[in-house]
């Protein structure tokens, strides 16, 4: 798989998947949180570039030393990837941009290549079915430079399978205001459901749309994580009667960023 992963050590860890499409899409995300978390991101190779390739990555990307408590981030079609990877030892908790239950119908076969082929050339096109009317023509046409989308047959397949259900583990949904393909009134029918973070005037990428809303966001969360992860921690080192000292001194260094906005 093509791989990149941050030197920064955290007690948390934070995964993006690519959701069928290239993590370039995350590059605001990655650039941000890798100053403070270990930050990692991937693609699968183009032989594995479908939904059991991505899913068979984050499997191996999990297991690996020093992923002890991941926080998984997708987009859309990425989500019941996520989910799936819940019961996982390894991880504490999922993020999703955007959510619904299942998707109805999708574009035929024609309409997804002409979009592919055109609309990833013709930003006005994508700002009118990808983002909101507040969006800038100069971030559109910065995404529309970055986005590799798949072939249909890879859209299809993660299309057919999407399927999202209540959450079990520490969750988040960031829903923008203007993205047609998340649903708000279900994400509130999920109770006791994910905390809600919603962005105003964004539409369906709102973390490259938004990205300073969108890392506040994520970053809120990630903090109350951070608190979750060094309770557990230090109630398993009071059980195991160990010294306190050092983890006391490993919570206390550690740094802050400011948000950017």
């Amino acid at each position: 798989m093509h791989y990149f992963e941050s030197d920064e050590d955290s007690s948390i860890q934070l995964v993006f998947l690519p959701s069928g499409f290239n993590p370039e899409l995350w590059r605001h995300q990655l650039k941000y949180f890798s100053r403070e978390f270990k930050t990692i991101a991937f693609r699968p190779t183009a032989s594995r570039r479908n939904l059991e390739g991505e899913v068979d990555c984050l499997e191996e990307i999990l297991e690996q030393d020093g992923i002890n408590n991941a926080i998984i981030v997708s987009h859309h079609l990425g989500n019941s990837i996520a989910q799936s990877m819940e019961y996982n030892e390894n991880v504490v908790g999922l993020v999703s941009t955007g959510s619904r239950d299942r998707f109805s119908k999708k574009p035929p076969r024609m309409v997804y290549r002409f979009l592919k082929k055109l609309g990833c050339g013709e930003p006005k096109l994508v700002k009118k079915l990808l983002f909101s009317d507040f969006a800038k023509y100069e971030v559109v046409k910065e995404f529309v430079n970055d986005i590799e989308m798949p072939e249909y047959d890879v859209f299809e397949q993660y299309y057919r399978n999407y399927s999202v259900e209540r959450p079990v583990k520490h969750s988040m949904v960031v829903h923008a205001s203007e993205d047609r393909f998340s649903d708000i009134d279900f994400i509130r029918s999920l109770k006791p459901g994910p905390q809600i973070s919603i962005i105003q005037d964004a539409g369906t990428f709102s973390f490259y749309e938004k990205p300073g809303d969108f890392n506040k966001a994520l970053h809120d969360f990630l903090r109350q994580l951070e608190e979750f992860v060094d309770e557990r921690e230090l109630a398993e080192a009071k059980s195991k009667n160990r010294s306190l000292k050092d983890f006391s001194g490993r919570k206390a260094m550690k740094r802050k960023i400011k948000v950017e906005q």
